[in-house]
């Protein structure tokens, strides 16, 4: 389910953003930060900014920019939509914390889109079984 975006996130991005009931493809922009969104906005990007993306509201077309986790960038893809990935290089210090635009910057934020396809079976397991008695953790 779409939920809609707080006050401060759908502040971050122009009045003029599309909607996800606009004709043609939407720009979904989905993260929690305020930073990331102003970053996007001054790198020029515009959207429909939400905290949590449903991948059934991806149409054919769709772009969807943010730090999904791999099997919902994997729903995007499926549905025949374009996953762009918000990457940081974050150094330790930062991890965590929330980020200015101008932070981002300091640590090379950039878009990088991936395709991304889950496979058909399951890889093997490759690590042996514990031995009896001992915790697997």
């Amino acid at each position: 389910m779409l939920q809609q975006p707080s006050s401060a996130l759908g502040a971050a991005l122009p009045k003029n953003n599309p909607t996800p009931d606009a004709n043609g493809p939407v720009t979904w922009i989905v993260t929690r930060h305020s930073g990331a969104l102003h970053w996007l906005n001054q790198a020029g990007w515009r959207g429909v900014p939400v905290a949590h993306l449903d991948p059934q509201q991806v149409r054919p077309g769709d772009q969807v920019i943010g730090t999904l986790p791999v099997q919902l960038a994997a729903a995007v893809c499926t549905r025949g939509g374009r996953y762009s990935h918000l990457t940081l290089d974050v150094p330790p210090d930062l991890r965590g914390k929330e980020m200015s635009p101008e932070q981002m910057q300091q640590c090379r934020a950039r878009l990088e889109g991936f395709s991304v396809q889950p496979l058909a079976t399951p890889a093997p397991a490759t690590l042996p079984n514990p031995p009896a008695g001992r915790p697997v953790w």
